[in-house]
């Protein structure tokens, strides 16, 4: 994945940032789907799994993983309609069996170019035990997934859940991408002081060049405003903790677009 725009900042706070997590829930275009949890040591990795779509998680982790995780601590939603998947997650973990490519929360539409997640949230339980994990587990890092609100051109806005777009399909069912945006965080490894929370999309779906599926010049740059508000989120949640903010455009599609994408993302230093 060599093209991506991300935007980082660091907090001077060694803990789980929970205002962060509570005022994501509040976004008007991202609903947090999914929290997760890895660190690694040499005795086996430990995971912390909740919400409804973990697979590109355990994609980025599982095949670099030893053969059996050192634990596995599943966190399933209150009313239960997950606990069924995390346990199959999680077995699958155990023993060492691929991932089912989606998730069965997930809807895949080869024809839409995306993946659709059904109406699930995660709320304060996960956020909670995932904070308490961040506390025992220094080297942990924290993964958030959620649905995004994508704005398409008027003749593919009824074909699917465009407000609960989630992953990039290629030509096949089988060959889903990374989510269109991927919030990801953990402690800085230099000072043990600071926690960096770091907001990374892979999509073109903010770029005014009609290159993704049913974009066109004015969704482009309405999807990128509403990713803004994402940003300003990150930002605004823990401002008297903020320390700095960078953001890192990388790949010629991106960089093509800097200008436009720092007049959006304003208020965002240049990357380190």
């Amino acid at each position: 994945m060599g093209r991506y725009l991300a935007v980082r900042v660091r907090l001077a706070q060694p803990e789980f940032p929970m205002a962060l997590i509570e005022a994501l829930s509040s976004s008007t275009y991202f609903r947090p789907a999914s929290l997760a949890g890895i660190e690694g040591h040499e005795s086996g990795d430990h995971w912390f799994l909740s919400g409804y779509a973990l697979e590109d998680f355990i994609s980025r982790f599982a095949p670099r993983a030893p053969a059996t995780p050192a634990s596995i601590q599943e966190v399933a939603a209150p009313e239960g309609t997950n606990a069924s998947y995390l346990a199959l997650v999680a077995h699958r973990l155990r023993s060492g069996q691929p991932q089912l490519p989606s998730s069965p929360f997930e809807r895949v539409s080869a024809q839409g170019g995306a993946t659709f997640l059904e109406d699930w949230r995660i709320d304060g339980v996960e956020a909670r035990a995932e904070a308490q994990w961040f506390k025992t587990h220094s080297d942990g890092s924290f993964y958030l997934y959620g649905s995004f609100a994508l704005d398409v051109i008027p003749d593919v806005r009824q074909s699917a859940r465009w407000d609960l777009a989630f992953r990039e399909v290629a030509d096949s069912p089988d060959r889903i991408g990374p989510p269109y945006v991927l919030i990801s965080g953990g402690r800085d490894p230099l000072t043990k002081t600071n926690t960096h929370v770091t907001l990374t999309t892979w999509s073109r779906v903010w770029l005014r060049t009609g290159e993704a599926f049913g974009v066109g010049p004015a969704q482009a740059s309405e999807n990128l405003r509403r990713l803004a508000t994402l940003v300003e989120i990150i930002q605004g949640a823990e401002r008297n903790r903020l320390v700095s903010s960078s953001l890192h455009i990388e790949g010629q599609p991106f960089v093509a677009h800097e200008a436009e994408i720092r007049a959006v993302i304003r208020d965002v230093g240049a990357g380190d």
